[in-house]
């Protein structure tokens, strides 16, 4: 499928709620968070997205597919990368991530039909998390690991009520 090009752009999750209402997360930059580590990370020189220069700050990415075409989301102005996506409905999608400027809190971003905005939740230094709606409620769970590092992390499990 053609997908309007996003330089430095990669997808990481895809949520399908209909065959015509369909989302992808992921990231636009050059942060690895495997080879650079948040305490790593800076802006790159020119502040600009998509950039590749090791260590730089990646921005979220919100792609939807209308059962025709896939175009890019606008979001409110964030630094991070969205690796998690679910839904309660057409209206009510939340997505979780990362922010490596602020690593004891998971990215959550919740999106109401009209526009995206950011919600928290601490859980530590936290490193990839996952995210569940609970069905008949509108509840969320959160699943990840926090830690200071791959070699002391520790699960973690928050619930968003």
């Amino acid at each position: 499928m053609s997908v309007p090009e996003v330089p430095g752009g990669r997808l990481d999750s895809v949520l399908a709620i209909t065959p015509t209402d369909v989302w992808a997360v992921g990231a636009i930059g050059g942060y690895d968070p495997e080879m650079y580590p948040p305490a790593n990370c800076r802006p790159t020189s020119d502040g600009g997205e998509g950039a590749e220069t090791p260590g730089s700050l990646p921005t979220p990415l919100v792609m939807h597919w209308n059962g025709s075409a896939w175009q890019r989301v606008e979001l409110p102005p964030l630094k991070g990368a969205l690796h998690g996506l679910t839904a309660f409905g057409k209206n009510n999608l939340w997505a979780t991530g990362t922010d490596p400027r602020q690593p004891g809190v998971a990215l959550l971003l919740h999106y109401d039909g009209t526009s995206w905005r950011r919600e928290d939740i601490s859980a530590g230094n936290s490193g990839h998390a996952a995210i569940a709606a609970i069905p008949g409620t509108s509840n969320l769970w959160a699943v990840g690991s926090v830690g200071e590092d791959t070699d002391h992390e520790h699960a973690f499990v928050a619930r968003r009520r």
